[in-house]
């Protein structure tokens, strides 16, 4: 499940159509161009991804004679549609919006070009739906490589770590790890936000590393 706030202010979108829902039941990083069902061909419909209505689909829909084009839609929306995007920043027929509204669907608007628009919500699919762990330890970048000191605690990762960190390299995450897997040969590992470039330091206490070290000394 997305949390629908979340994807609406992650890719900067509008909403042309309230809905009660609080989260999109998404489960998969990938988006369905609803062109093919416009022309009516169902058997194969990825109906459970997000839906992005491009210039191609809105040219069609707006060519077809009103009474066409609510017979189109009614039957592309009697599918529990995730959601549906209209990007370019453009104007969907009002039957498209009365329609979602009766199927508690929401329509969001992007002002992005559908490929980029597309890029972007892949990213952000991908990210939100990625198995997540949470590992102790500190993550650093060394010449462009992630590494991870594990440990027990007291045996030095965070001094290590700042060691490295004067040497020129970067601080990712120090104690909490969130590692996520975005693909089956790539992980990706970073910090809570609440303690992002900030480092604890036996007998000192908590640092800021990027204060102390410029912007240049993490990774966020």
């Amino acid at each position: 499940m997305i949390d629908l706030q979340e994807f609406i202010t992650s890719l900067s979108l509008e909403v042309l159509s309230p809905t009660t829902r609080t989260e999109l039941d998404i489960s998969t990083a990938d988006l369905n161009r609803p062109g093919m069902q416009f022309c009516g061909f169902y058997e194969y419909f990825a109906y459970e991804r997000p839906q992005v209505i491009g210039k191609v689909e809105m040219t069609y829909l707006e060519s077809l004679e009103t009474e066409k084009r609510l017979e189109v839609l009614e039957a592309y929306m009697s599918y529990n549609l995730p959601c549906i995007i209209v990007c370019w920043g453009m104007n969907p027929p009002h039957e498209l919006i009365d329609i979602a509204k009766k199927h508690d669907i929401p329509v969001l608007r992007s002002a992005c070009k559908t490929t980029k628009l597309s890029f972007q919500a892949i990213m952000f699919l991908t990210r939100k739906l990625a198995p997540h762990v949470t590992r102790h330890g500190v993550l650093v970048d060394v010449y462009g490589v992630g590494v991870l000191l594990t440990g027990e605690s007291g045996v030095g990762k965070s001094e290590a770590a700042l060691e490295l960190v004067k040497r020129g390299h970067q601080l990712v995450a120090d104690d909490v790890v969130d590692i996520c897997r975005v693909a089956d040969d790539r992980l990706i590992g970073e910090a809570p936000e609440m303690v992002r470039h900030f480092m604890e330091i036996r007998g000192i206490g908590i640092i800021d590393i990027r204060a102390m070290y410029g912007v240049g000394s993490v990774i966020v």
